[in-house]
């Protein structure tokens, strides 16, 4: 099995939607990563960390975990790979802060691998369950390579909160997909893949095209508060959707065209909603560039 969630192509970054600079009641404070006494962590025997020198000819942006223990991340910023390590978006409403300017700006990639005994079993993993497994590898890595603190806090915000519109989501649901083998993946991304097929997890933009394979709702909430531009509040899912989705929608973009939130509505009958509800706010109070091992 070949964890792809997070994969987008060509104009997309990898995102869950990273919102700064708001502040609120803070009804709790609890330090991030306190091990359990005795329970194992896994964790990455070597990994390396190159700045990102150009983009021309990359084909995909985000972090993939490969069935051989293998982890990969695609220009990704720090911003990112704490909210990957970190945060755990069931569909609630969480935001990462604190950080300096530069970890929402530089970025890397990394190729790390896990260690024998945590790679033991991997591809019989869901998705899911090999996300999770990876994350305390990547805090450990965050920690010691970027020097990365953190702790959250929960506080009462605005929010927005996606919902279906009048008359329900226009989205298609399909059966999970069959997980691909790693030659399968390696395809797509150089551009090889069979014509005219995308691969799950995965959403596409040419021009004003947008493509989506095999999406959960929380991927789908993410990209559309990026391509909204809705970054100023986190965001929770509250459609009631568990699935897996297909959809494809067109962009108008003449100046008397509807705004891109109304096209959305029209489209795949899902909008945004301003609320306020508790969320958790995960506070960076150290970070720092890493040593890096070369450039592309």
């Amino acid at each position: 099995m070949l964890d792809v969630a997070g994969v987008v192509y060509r104009r997309f970054l990898w995102m869950g939607v990273v919102a700064t600079g708001l502040c609120g009641p803070v009804a709790a404070q609890t330090a991030v990563r306190t091990p359990v006494a005795g329970a194992h962590e896994a964790s990455f025997d070597v990994a390396v960390i190159r700045p990102v020198a150009q983009q021309n000819g990359r084909r995909w942006y985000g972090s993939r975990m490969l069935p051989s223990g293998r982890f990969e991340a695609s220009s990704m910023t720090l911003q990112s790979l704490i909210y990957q390590a970190y945060v755990r978006d069931s569909g609630g409403a969480s935001r990462v802060t604190g950080a300096p300017k530069w970890a929402d700006s530089d970025q890397f990639d990394i190729n790390a691998t896990l260690s024998e005994g945590d790679s033991a079993g991997l591809d019989k993993l869901s998705d899911d369950a090999r996300r999770e497994l990876v994350r305390p590898a990547l805090r450990k890595l965050l920690e010691e390579r970027f020097h990365v603190k953190v702790h959250t806090e929960t506080r009462v915000e605005p929010v927005y909160a996606m919902v279906q519109a009048k008359g329900g989501a226009k989205l298609k649901e399909v059966p999970p997909p069959a997980p691909l083998d790693p030659s399968e993946m390696d395809a797509f991304l150089r551009g090889r893949g069979p014509q005219n097929t995308r691969p799950p997890g995965s959403f596409f933009v040419t021009g004003s095209e947008w493509t989506a394979t095999a999406v959960k709702m929380r991927n789908i909430k993410g990209q559309l508060a990026y391509f909204c531009k809705l970054t100023d509040r986190p965001i929770v899912d509250a459609t009631g959707l568990t699935g897996v989705y297909d959809f494809k929608m067109t962009f108008a973009t003449e100046p008397d065209a509807p705004t891109k939130e109304q096209q959305i509505e029209e489209q795949l009958g899902l909008r945004m909603e301003s609320r306020k509800a508790p969320i958790t706010v995960y506070v960076v109070d150290a970070a720092e560039k890493p040593t890096l091992d070369g450039t592309e």
